[in-house]
C-alpha cells in the first residue's frame, strides 16, 4: 500500500498526489510495559468503534445490525469472546508463530489431504458450464443493450465532470431513465436484471479478479458519484484492460438507486469477467424494504412494475458472491473477516441463491460476519493492548476483530491484504489504512448522510520490484467532498469580505440535507 494518494478536485478538474497523514493511516502505537499500568492490562474488557468512527454505519440508520442480539459464537465453536490480553508480549509471540505457521500451511509443506480436496473442487468448478450462459443468444443480444446503457452513462459522466459539482441528492434529471435505459425502461431493466441473475450465479461464490484493477466501497445509489470516479480516474471503455470490483452496498438511501443497480448489472453484462459485483450487508430484501430500494422502486417504476423489478433484483442479490479475490493476494470482503477462523475454499461451498434466512442461522454467523463484522481501528487514541475477537456495538453476532486476527488469517490464506468497506466515517478521506497495513477501508458515496466524507476507490497495479519479482501496488483515489469544497469556499468568502447568495442560502437551509434528514438528525434516529 503506497503512502500516497490521487486527490481529485471537481473544481479544477486535477488529479493531485497528496501524501498520508495519521488521519487515514493507522499504526499500532508501542506498548508501554509500565507496571504502575498493570491494572489496566489486566482488565477484562470489549471494544466498541474508534472515537474517529461515526457511530453511523453504513449498515442502518444506526450502528446495530437488524437481528436479535446473541453472544458471537466463533465457528469452531468456542463460546468466550477474546479478552484485553494481560501479557501483551506473550500475545505478540503467539501472533508471529501463528502467522509462520499458517503461512507453512499455506504451501502446502504439511497438508497434502487439503491439496487434494482443493485440487478436486477446482475441478468441479471448472466442469461447469459457464458458456452456456455468456454465450448463449439472449445474453448476446442483451450485451448490445447493456453496451448502450454503459457508453451513455460514460458520455453523461463527462457532461457532469463540466458542470459545477453538487449533491448526489441535489442532482435531479427526470429523463434519467430513459436516457440510460431508452424509452422501454421497464423492459430493459427487467432482461437485465433476469440475464444477470443467471450470470452471477453460474460464477463462482469466491470471485477472482486481475490487476490493473479498482476496487469501489459504498455507492448506496450514489450515481452522480460512480460517474465522477469514471472520468477522474478511467474506466472499462477506455482501459480494455482494467478489471473493477464493487465492493457491496449498491443501493438504499441514495437518490438515484434504480439507475445504480442498473448501470452496475449493465457493466457485469457486458464485461462479465472484469466486472465483479460482491454482496453486502444491504444486498438483503429485509435492508432493501427498511432503508428505501423497495420504496424507490414502486416510486420510479410503479407499484405493479416496481415489485416486479425489486423480486428480479433480489433474486440476482442472492446469487452474487461473498468475496472477490484480486490478483491472488487481495480479499475483498464487505464487511469483514469475524473471528477469521474459516478459509477461502470454505467460501466455494456456500449455496445459492443465498437467502436472508441461511445467513442469519447462528450456525453460519461466519458468513454473517463476512457482511457485517468491522475491524478495531489502530491509530495514536487506540490502546495498543487490544487483541483478538469482540462483541460489536452493531449488536447479533457481528464482531469486531483486532490486528493479530487480520494477520493470522492473512497467513493461513496466503493473502497480503484485506480490502473491505462497509464504514462510513465523518470528514473522511473515504479510506484508511490499518492493522500493519494488513487491512484498507474504502467508502465511495462522498457525503454518506451528511458525513461531509470524501468518496474513494482503490487501484491495484502490477509493477517489477528492484529484485524482478512482480508487485500489486495498491493507490487510493480520493474524489473530494462537495460539503468540504463548499466550506472552503465560504471561508474564502468569508475572509475576502464577500457571502456568496448561494452558499448563504444553502447554509440557512441546513445545507444539502433533506426535511427529513434533518428531522431525523434531531430525534437522533441517524
Amino acid at each position: 500500500v503506497e503512502t500516497i494518494y490521487d486527490f481529485w478536485d471537481a473544481a479544477t478538474k486535477k488529479v493531485r498526489q497528496r501524501k498520508m497523514q495519521e488521519d487515514v493511516l493507522h499504526r499500532r502505537r508501542p506498548v508501554d510495559m509500565d507496571p504502575t499500568q498493570s491494572g489496566d492490562a489486566e482488565r477484562e474488557d470489549t471494544v466498541s468503534s474508534s472515537d474517529g468512527m461515526d457511530g453511523v454505519s453504513s449498515s442502518g440508520s444506526s450502528s446495530e445490525s437488524p437481528r436479535k442480539p446473541v453472544t458471537p459464537r466463533r465457528k469452531n465453536g468456542g463460546g468466550k469472546m477474546l479478552q484485553r490480553s494481560n501479557t501483551t508480549s506473550n500475545t505478540e509471540v503467539v501472533t508471529s508463530w501463528g502467522a509462520l505457521v499458517g503461512k507453512v500451511l499455506h504451501c502446502k509443506v504439511l497438508d497434502f489431504g487439503d491439496l487434494k480436496d482443493r485440487a478436486i473442487r477446482k475441478r468441479l468448478i471448472q466442469g461447469k458450464d459457464r458458456d452456456t450462459v455468456t454465450q448463449s443468444h439472449m445474453v448476446f443480444r442483451l450485451q448490445e443493450r447493456a453496451r448502450i446503457v454503459v457508453k451513455q452513462a460514460m458520455n453523461l459522466a463527462k457532461k457532469l465532470a463540466k458542470e459545477p459539482d453538487k449533491f448526489d441528492s441535489e442532482w435531479i434529471d427526470h429523463s434519467l431513465l430513459t436516457y440510460l435505459f431508452s424509452t422501454e425502461y421497464l423492459d430493459t431493466l427487467m432482461l437485465l436484471t433476469n440475464i444477470a441473475a443467471k450470470l452471477l450465479g453460474s460464477q463462482p461464490m469466491l470471485a477472482t479478479a486481475k490487476a490493473p484493477c479498482k476496487i469501489f466501497g459504498d455507492i448506496h445509489g450514489q450515481l452522480r458519484d460512480l460517474l465522477m470516479y469514471f472520468v477522474a480516474f478511467g474506466n472499462p471503455l477506455e482501459d480494455p484492460t482494467l478489471s473493477l470490483v464493487f465492493n457491496g452496498d449498491f443501493v438504499d438511501r441514495g437518490a438515484h438507486q434504480v439507475e445504480v443497480i442498473g448501470l452496475l448489472l449493465s457493466l457485469k453484462i457486458v464485461y462479465p469477467d472484469r466486472v465483479w459485483l460482491v454482496r453486502g450487508n444491504h444486498e438483503d430484501r429485509m435492508m432493501n424494504e427498511k432503508y428505501g430500494f423497495f420504496d424507490c422502486c414502486l416510486r420510479m417504476l410503479g407499484k405493479d412494475f416496481g415489485t416486479k423489478v425489486f423480486e428480479l433484483m433480489q433474486g440476482a442479490f442472492n446469487r452474487l458472491p461473498v468475496a472477490c479475490l484480486v490478483a491472488d493476494k487481495i480479499l475483498c470482503v464487505h464487511g469483514g473477516i469475524g473471528d477469521g477462523s474459516w478459509r477461502l475454499d470454505d467460501l466455494r461451498t456456500i449455496p445459492r441463491p443465498l437467502e436472508s434466512n441461511y445467513i442469519t442461522d447462528p450456525a453460519n454467523s461466519w458468513i454473517f460476519n463476512i457482511l457485517w463484522s468491522d475491524p478495531i481501528e489502530d491509530g495514536k487514541d487506540a490502546d495498543p493492548m487490544v487483541f483478538g475477537v469482540h462483541e460489536s456495538p452493531r449488536g447479533g453476532v457481528a464482531a469486531q476483530f483486532a490486528w493479530n486476527i487480520t494477520k493470522t488469517f492473512c497467513a493461513r490464506n496466503g493473502l497480503s491484504l484485506i480490502a473491505r468497506s462497509h464504514q462510513s466515517k465523518r470528514g473522511s478521506r473515504g479510506f484508511d489504512v490499518m492493522h500493519e497495513n494488513m487491512l484498507v477501508r474504502v467508502f465511495s458515496a462522498r457525503d454518506y448522510e451528511g458525513h461531509g466524507n470524501d468518496g474513494a476507490v482503490l487501484q491495484v497495479t502490477e509493477e517489477i520490484g528492484q529484485d524482478g519479482n512482480l508487485l500489486l501496488v495498491v493507490r487510493p483515489q480520493v474524489v473530494r467532498s462537495v460539503k468540504k469544497a463548499r466550506d472552503e469556499e465560504l471561508r474564502r468568502a468569508a475572509e475576502e469580505g464577500r457571502l456568496p447568495e448561494g452558499f448563504a442560502r444553502a447554509s440557512k437551509k441546513g445545507g444539502h440535507r433533506t426535511a427529513r434528514e434533518r428531522s431525523r438528525r434531531r430525534t437522533g434516529t441517524v
